[in-house]
C-alpha cells in the first residue's frame, strides 16, 4: 500500500457520515495520515412565486444563517476529530457536494478519500444518483466507501 499522508473525509453532518469519520478516524490513527474534514454547502434552490420576484432580504439572511450554521458545525467536528488524531483541517465549500469533493481531493491533493455509501437522501439523489456514486467516479485517488452498520444488505 503507498503512503497515505492526506485523508479526505466528506461529511454532511448525517450519523451515516459520522460512520465513515468515526472510520476514517481511526484509519487515520493507525496509519499516521491527516484528516480533512470537508463539508459542501449546497444552497438550497428557492422558486419564487413569481419570476420577476426578486428574493427578499429576509430569504438572503436565512440563506447566510443557515450557510454559518454549516460551518459551525465543521468546526465543532473538527476540534471532536482534533482530541483523537494529530493533524486536523477543515474545508468548507459551496456547491454541488460531488463536484465540490473531486475539487477538493485534486486541490490538496488526497491519497484517500473516506466517505458513507448512504448520506442526505431526497430529490438530488433520484435525479442525479448518489454523491458517493460521482466522487467514485470522477475522483483523482482512492475512495473508501463505509456502509452504515445498520443498512440491510
Amino acid at each position: 500500500m503507498s503512503n497515505i499522508g492526506n485523508m479526505l473525509i466528506p461529511t454532511d453532518f448525517s450519523p451515516q457520515s459520522q460512520e465513515a469519520v468515526d472510520y476514517g478516524i481511526q484509519l487515520a490513527n493507525d496509519l499516521g495520515s491527516g484528516i480533512y474534514l470537508l463539508h459542501v454547502y449546497q444552497e438550497p434552490l428557492i422558486v419564487p412565486s413569481e419570476p420577476s420576484v426578486p428574493m427578499t432580504p429576509q430569504v438572503t439572511e436565512w440563506l447566510t444563517d443557515v450557510q454559518d450554521q454549516a460551518l459551525k458545525q465543521l468546526n465543532v467536528m473538527a476540534k471532536e476529530v482534533e482530541s483523537q488524531v494529530k493533524k486536523v483541517k477543515t474545508v468548507f465549500k459551496v456547491g454541488i457536494p460531488f463536484f465540490e469533493i473531486v475539487k477538493a481531493a485534486e486541490e490538496i491533493p488526497a491519497d484517500l478519500i473516506v466517505m458513507g455509501t448512504h448520506g442526505r437522501t431526497g430529490l438530488a439523489h433520484f435525479m442525479t444518483g448518489s454523491v458517493t456514486e460521482m466522487v467514485v467516479r470522477k475522483a483523482p485517488c482512492p475512495v473508501l466507501t463505509v456502509k452504515p452498520k445498520g443498512l440491510k444488505k
